[in-house]
């Protein structure tokens, strides 16, 4: 999977989980802040998983530059 896709299940994971979450404070039912809570960490282990360099398989975390923190390589966004 190309690092900007991940990027975008990454982004529309975190704004389910924001949704749930806001929908939860709105209506005062637990579920949807569980729900919101199991996007949150889905949307971690899937970046954890897909968010790595393809040169060196480092984890970019917050990485937003042209090149890897750890190896160097140019990526590919």
């Amino acid at each position: 999977m190309r690092l900007k896709t991940a990027k975008y299940f990454l982004l529309a994971g975190c704004v389910l989980m924001a949704l749930f979450l806001l929908l939860c404070a709105a209506t005062e039912q637990r579920v949807y802040g569980c729900i919101g809570a199991a996007f949150a960490f889905a949307s971690l282990i899937f970046w954890l998983v897909f968010g790595r360099c393809p040169a060196c398989g480092g984890v970019l975390g917050r990485a937003s530059g042209k090149h890897c923190p750890h190896c160097g390589k140019e990526i590919d966004w």
